[in-house]
């Protein structure tokens, strides 16, 4: 290994650790994004190797919105996730954030152990982000299996102008969140064609703190962008040629990373009660009960805290939405 590689161990050690996929990570070992092939063949547009995901505004998937994002909801369940994003998808991130408004990549983080919990505008901002057992996945641009205005992806360019702004929101929370001590792993990312562009990222990099953000599979016109080699001089940011996948891999042949996908917080634990006894039952048990019945849980039936008005309609559309094939029983508490 050579020394920013055993840096980059030293770090994710520490943590927390986040993911931000860029919109290529469908084309990381990959000649082509099927995905995005697929629209441009739908809606007949030109299509070159050079293709992005701005020329769809050209076409009429904008007129028509409901059809269009049921289209493309029913093509993101067609296409396999990447093997290596499911191999990478089982460490144990802390979050992940994309420009990506598909839902395919959120499969690949959903597990036994593990809950997925989208967050896709900017009204909603949960206070357990970091944590492991329940993933929040944030759509920088909505994602297409959702229905409101301020949570689908734009479909023309105006709509794509008005919500860059919420997408600076959302990614503004990164620095925060990633703390000093933790780590920005970026993938999938080209900031010449990427929804969410370079200047945009980079007003969200300058407030890191030294080697905390690792970009892989770097451009050659990120490494010659002058503010991105500003900050690799100031070690702010480590670029890295190989995939985040093969780096993994490389962690993990020479035992120096576990990415185990039993992974277990004994921390975390869900409680019920049985005959007067209080009986705690891991995530990962918990996770694989759910999902042929219903179980009622201790906290549920507690009583909650006053909550704002937007997050007790966030709550109530949880709520809706949810029941049709798992209770939110506290919703009806």
């Amino acid at each position: 290994m050579d020394q920013k590689q055993i840096k980059l161990l030293d770090r994710i050690a520490k943590g927390p650790n986040f993911l931000f996929l860029g919109q290529n990570y469908l084309k990381i070992f990959n000649s082509e994004d099927q995905f995005l092939n697929s629209i441009f063949k739908k809606y007949n547009l030109n299509l070159t190797e050079n293709s992005t995901y701005s020329a769809i505004f050209q076409s009429n998937i904008g007129e028509l919105n409901d059809y269009s994002l049921s289209w493309m909801y029913e093509l993101s369940n067609k296409i396999n996730v990447p093997d290596w994003l499911l191999e990478i998808a089982n460490f144990q991130w802390n979050g992940v954030f994309s420009s990506s408004f598909n839902s395919i990549w959120t499969r690949a983080f959903q597990n036994e152990w593990r809950n997925i919990y989208k967050i896709v505008n900017d009204k909603l901002n949960p206070i357990d982000q970091r944590n492991k057992l329940t993933l929040h996945c944030t759509y920088l641009y909505g994602c297409i299996d959702k229905t409101d205005f301020d949570e689908i992806p734009p479909l023309s360019t105006l709509e794509k102008y008005q919500r860059d702004k919420t997408a600076t929101i959302l990614a503004s929370r990164l620095p925060e969140l990633t703390t000093p001590m933790g780590n920005l792993f970026i993938e999938g990312y080209d900031g010449d064609t990427d929804w969410f562009n370079l200047e945009s990222l980079l007003q969200i990099l300058v407030q890191f703190g030294e080697n905390q953000i690792h970009i892989f599979n770097s451009t050659e016109s990120l490494k010659n962008h002058q503010m991105i080699k500003e900050l690799v001089d100031k070690d702010i940011i480590t670029l890295y040629d190989k995939s985040l996948a093969e780096i993994f891999q490389k962690f993990t042949s020479l035992g120096k990373l576990n990415i185990d996908s039993s992974y277990v917080d004994s921390s975390h634990y869900h409680v019920i009660s049985r005959k007067g006894d209080m009986i705690q039952v891991p995530n990962s048990l918990w996770n694989k009960v759910s999902k042929v019945g219903q179980i009622l849980e201790e906290s549920l039936f507690n009583v909650t805290t006053e909550l704002s008005n937007d997050r007790r309609y966030f709550e109530y559309k949880y709520f809706l939405s949810s029941t049709s094939f798992k209770q939110v029983w506290s919703g009806f508490v």
